[in-house]
Parts: C-alpha cells; sequence; structure tokens
C-alpha cells in the first residue's frame, strides 16, 4: 500500500507496478490535492536546498534522469507533463541571496556537478530584459520545470494500466502482528498488505502519533501569486534566493 497520492506516491506507485507488484494507492482526497498540485515545479539545485556531498549528487542524477522519466510517464499514462528545460537566472537583488549563491558556486560538489556561473545584472538582462537593473547579479545555468500535477495524473493512471487499484480513503493508523505492519488502516476500513509506503508530504507528521515516533515533517505556508505580462513570455526561468 502507498499512501498519498501526491507526486511522490504517484510515481512511487507507478514504477512498483511496473514492476509487477500487486499495488493499492490510498488518498484521502483525490490525486495532486496536496502540495503537488500548488508548486512551481522547478527542477533546480542551486542555492541551500542541498546538502553538500551525497545529497547534491542524488539530486543532480535525478534532475538528470526526469526528461525521459516525464516521455515514460506520458506514454504509459497519456497525460503530457509538459516537462521543460530553459535558461535560467538565480536573480540576486539584495546582498544576502547574493552571498547564497556565491557560497554554493564555490562548493566543490557543485563545481563537479552544476554548470554554472556567477553574471552581473547586465548580463542577466541580455538574458532577460525584463529584469530590474536595481539587482546585483545571478547565476546562470539551465534546468528543467514540470507541471507536477499532470505528471501525477499521468502516472497514477500509468499505475492503473499496470495492474494499480487506487482507493479514496484517509490512513489513520498502521495494524501490525509482532514487530512487522501487516496493513493500513483508514476511516472505512483496513487495507491488508506485506508493505507500506508512507508518502502523505507535508502532512506526514500527523503519523507520528500512530507510529510511535516522530516525524519531523511539517507543512509549510506559502503564497502563488499568479500574474500576466504584457508582451512576449519571459525568456529564462526567474529565481530568487
Amino acid at each position: 500500500v502507498v499512501v498519498g497520492a501526491g507526486i511522490i506516491g504517484a510515481t512511487l506507485a507507478y514504477l512498483l507496478a511496473v514492476e509487477g507488484f500487486d499495488v493499492i494507492l490510498l488518498e484521502k482526497e483525490s490525486v495532486g490535492r496536496g502540495a503537488t498540485g500548488h508548486g512551481h515545479g522547478i527542477i533546480s539545485l542551486i542555492g541551500k536546498d542541498f546538502r553538500p556531498g551525497a545529497h547534491l549528487a542524488l539530486g543532480a542524477l535525478s534532475a538528470a534522469m526526469y526528461k525521459d522519466f516525464c516521455a515514460r510517464v506520458q506514454e504509459d499514462g497519456g497525460v503530457d507533463p509538459m516537462y521543460h528545460e530553459l535558461p535560467a537566472i538565480n536573480f540576486a537583488v539584495v546582498e544576502e541571496e547574493a552571498q547564497i549563491f556565491r557560497d554554493f558556486l564555490g562548493r566543490e560538489d557543485a563545481k563537479a556537478l552544476i554548470d554554472a556561473h556567477w553574471v552581473d545584472v547586465d548580463e542577466c538582462r541580455e538574458v532577460e530584459p525584463l529584469l530590474t537593473e536595481d539587482a546585483i547579479g545571478g547565476v546562470i545555468h539551465t534546468h528543467g520545470q514540470v507541471d507536477a500535477y499532470k505528471l501525477a495524473l499521468s502516472a497514477v493512471a500509468a499505475f492503473e494500466h499496470y495492474g494499480g487499484r487506487m482507493r479514496t480513503g484517509e490512513a489513520v493508523g498502521v495494524a501490525r502482528t509482532g514487530d512487522r505492519v501487516t496493513g493500513v488502516e483508514h476511516r472505512r476500513g483496513r487495507i491488508d498488505c506485506e508493505h507500506v509506503v508512507l508518502a502523505a508530504g507535508a502532512w506526514m507528521g500527523e503519523a507520528a502519533d500512530w507510529l510511535g515516533f516522530p516525524v519531523p515533517v511539517r507543512p509549510l505556508h506559502g503564497e502563488v501569486l499568479l500574474t500576466r505580462l504584457a508582451g512576449d513570455p519571459v525568456r529564462a526561468f526567474i529565481l530568487t534566493g
């Protein structure tokens, strides 16, 4: 049983079904209803998100797989996840942002894994003229973006194509026999199984009470502002610190 039909749960369920496992995907509301359906889908490694060493290396390997993986999911699931790549600018408007980006570029693992370099404001504006002149500079590189909601939809369709089954219900506990988990309890019953994958995203911390140990995950509040610019679309992904 995979709990949670966001981008992680949906793609995990799909890959398990492809390998021949009998999988049930349990979702309390609808596919991609949580953070998956509200994120920007940027696949960027620049900044503070990835710790030095193995963490960044894993991120780089994952980013390199995205294009082919999205094509595979689209072929099996029939929904275009809209993966695309563009030049990108991590734009520093204040000194704190500039320091974050310079620190990252100075890391040995970043130098080895990522083709990126610092440029001044004029060079940033050559790539995207809509950027303000009142800034410090930025990091130029290339990365991808995906519509995570559509990728989750396609993954679930592909999962069902390979024999997977989806059920609606809110997980409220796990059943145990001795020291083994033997099922998932939800508000309308129980699903017996040999293995459980908990992929409830930002809400996974709520499982701490019924798992019996801390789950150091909590939702992070954010806001998304959608705007329509006059003229041509921007030429690059623009991110700040």
